[in-house]
């Protein structure tokens, strides 16, 4: 059923519960929302393809699963399979949109693939994208799973550090020869004074490294948050605008009924004040009729009394 052929039946419906006398009923199916376009092609898929959408929503159940248990390899792989899967769909439900007559514009795509992404990382979601009764697209706006990095392999710090065993005290002294002796030792002793110094190079840079990592963790958490706001306030603003087109659809409907309520009375206020004037006009005409007829008796009833009067007299006039 299109978005059109939606808003038909809806009003249909309606008018078949107000003549059965279920004003309650028509008043539910009236508050039926139509579906956005978005939400209708997802629901193309939930009817048209429900064996390859049940297996994205097979995919988000070991998603999760993975994620609960923080098993990393099953994560990183069910990851690795869940962008083509939703990309795959993503293209299906535009096919089946346009077949049906409505292709999707960009903006469309983009809530099909957000609403495909929310069935896999949320277990209500995706009971509702399989059931395919969607009136608006939905979000997820929640961290999705990701797999779990493995621990940097820890250095040992300077102090960890082996100790020079060519540098070890007291062997150069017990020598005798006291040149290479004292060469031997500055050698050692240059040697035992730039290892820490290695050491602390290494230390300065991995402290370098690690800063970087956090101020990246916290560019990419900064980012997050921005898209969380941006994704909440765009879906405000979709549930504002749905629900002004419901209460729109609602007042319609109640228009349109008493369009029909204001037509059918007022065919009847016709049909009744012609009917008024064909009594009044009969009233008229008997009226008439009973004028004519009350002058008729009068003139009757004194021509009878005269003719009884001149029959008694010629009655007594007989001999």
């Amino acid at each position: 059923m299109t978005p059109e052929e939606f808003t038909g039946e809806r009003e249909r419906a309606v008018r078949e519960a107000r003549d059965a006398g279920d004003a309650r009923l028509a008043k539910e199916v009236a508050k039926l929302r139509r579906p956005r376009l978005s939400a209708w092609a997802v629901n193309l898929l939930a009817h048209e393809a429900p064996d390859r959408l049940g297996g994205l929503v097979e995919l988000g159940a070991e998603l999760q699963r993975a994620w609960a248990e923080q098993d990393r390899d099953a994560l990183a792989e069910v990851t690795q399979r869940r962008g083509p899967l939703i990309q795959e769909l993503v293209r299906l439900a535009r096919e089946l949109a346009e077949r049906g007559g409505h292709p999707l514009a960009p903006s469309a795509v983009l809530e099909v693939e957000r609403t495909l992404d929310a069935a896999t990382v949320d277990a209500d979601a995706a009971e509702r994208v399989a059931a395919g009764h969607l009136v608006q697209p939905l979000a997820y706006t929640g961290f999705a799973p990701t797999p779990v990095p493995k621990a940097p392999a820890r250095k040992p710090g300077p102090s960890e550090k082996t100790p020079d065993k060519a540098a070890a005290p007291g062997k150069t002294e017990k020598t005798g020869k006291t040149g290479k002796t004292e060469e031997t030792a500055a050698r050692a002793g240059r040697g035992k004074k730039a290892a820490p110094v290695r050491d602390l190079e290494g230390a300065r840079r991995r402290r370098e490294e690690e800063r970087r990592e956090r101020e990246r963790e916290r560019r990419r958490a900064e980012e997050e948050r921005r898209e969380r706001a941006r994704a909440e306030a765009a879906a405000a603003a979709v549930r504002a605008a749905e629900e002004a087109e419901r209460h729109h659809a609602e007042w319609a409907a109640e228009l349109a009924q008493a369009v029909r309520d204001h037509e059918e009375l007022t065919g009847r206020i016709a049909d009744l004040t012609a009917r008024l004037e064909e009594a009044r006009t009969a009233l008229a005409a008997a009226d008439r009729r009973r004028q004519v007829a009350e002058r008729e008796e009068s003139r009757a009833r004194r021509l009878a009394s005269t003719a009884r009067s001149r029959a008694r007299t010629a009655t007594r006039d007989t001999p």
